[in-house]
């Protein structure tokens, strides 16, 4: 039975049977260079802001499902019986209803696990097992989060998800470091996206 990575590269990819692997790199680098310049290419690839907006046009165009999340308000609960200090100092604010009037509870609660010590993070995770009820809880669109590589350094390194990600239907990725993606900037935003997903 053929691999996955064959499937793609001899049924997606057209690649003949039998090619060498000299071959079946110049296709699969024909087939990101084609990637690439679908993608659209405004700014600094290295930028957040030039990195959302290539998060956004992955959702756009690539089909993924609803998500099943905490609601706003269980978030905004949860951040007040146990506040985010780390996030709170990383963010420059002092003051958690400041932060609140200019993120959505689910963005501050999907940010906690990449700053605050995994204590904070059991925490939280108890207070929903012994609080949350059927109607704390609601389907949605996962949205997906950049955030600057300099801030949070710790998302450059992710194999996966947190639990606090998946519980706010957030997929979090840093904004690419200068030169990541090499010869395909534009797809550099993909990079993160395997393991989040």
């Amino acid at each position: 039975m053929d691999t996955p990575f064959e499937q793609f590269v001899y049924g997606s990819l057209k690649a003949p049977q039998g090619a060498r692997s000299n071959e079946i790199a110049t296709i699969v680098k024909d087939f990101l260079h084609t990637v690439e310049v679908t993608i659209p290419s405004t700014g600094n690839p290295s930028s957040a802001m030039r990195t959302r907006g290539l998060g956004n046009f992955i959702f756009r165009y690539f089909p993924h499902e609803q998500g099943f999340s905490l609601t706003s308000e269980m978030a905004f609960w949860l951040l007040w019986q146990h506040p985010p200090y780390s996030l709170l100092t990383k963010m420059g604010d002092t003051n958690l209803s400041n932060l609140l009037q200019h993120y959505d509870p689910l963005d501050i609660l999907a940010l906690t696990s990449w700053v605050e010590e995994s204590e904070y993070v059991k925490e939280i995770l108890r207070l929903i097992a012994e609080n949350a009820r059927p109607e704390h809880f609601t389907t949605c669109p996962i949205k997906p989060m950049v955030v600057s590589h300099h801030d949070f350094p710790a998302l450059v390194k992710i194999a996966e998800s947190s639990a606090l990600d998946r519980l706010t239907c957030r997929v979090i990725a840093p904004s690419l470091h200068k030169g990541m993606g090499a010869s395909f900037p534009n797809f550099g935003i993909l990079l993160p996206l395997p393991g989040i997903l």
